[in-house]
């Protein structure tokens, strides 16, 4: 049995052996990049104060959520073991198009979203 939600096009699926529901892992809402928590800018736009030691932080919320997971960008390439919500420029990268995916886990369903935002250092 399939069962569709129409306010947010979910699905629910009851397997008829043991009368299991899943639920697929919930949709990113509103994310938003802040800069030490006082600038926020949505994706796609541009922070042009940002200086070594600045805090860069994605905020959002889920519909549904167990784990989230993050993983940091910078002009494509990983930054190794930078796994949070938060990133701090180093005075070493300078400016650069920053990414991170954003993974949600949720009852064995998994969604990740990739949001950017470009930072120019000063």
């Amino acid at each position: 049995m399939e069962v569709t939600n129409n306010k947010n096009n979910s699905k629910a699926v009851a397997m008829s052996d043991d009368m299991r529901v899943t639920f697929p892992a919930g949709d990113i809402t509103n994310p938003v990049f802040w800069l030490n928590d006082t600038d926020s800018k949505a994706p796609g736009e541009t922070f042009t104060t940002a200086k070594a030691d600045d805090i860069l932080r994605i905020a959002h919320g889920f519909t549904h959520s167990d784990t989230i997971n993050y993983q940091w960008y910078r002009n494509d390439r990983i930054l190794e073991g930078e796994v949070t919500d938060k990133y701090i420029i180093p005075s070493t990268s300078g400016g650069g198009i920053y990414k991170v995916a954003v993974t949600n886990t949720y009852n064995r369903n998994t969604k990740t979203e990739e949001y950017s935002i470009t930072v120019i250092t000063i």
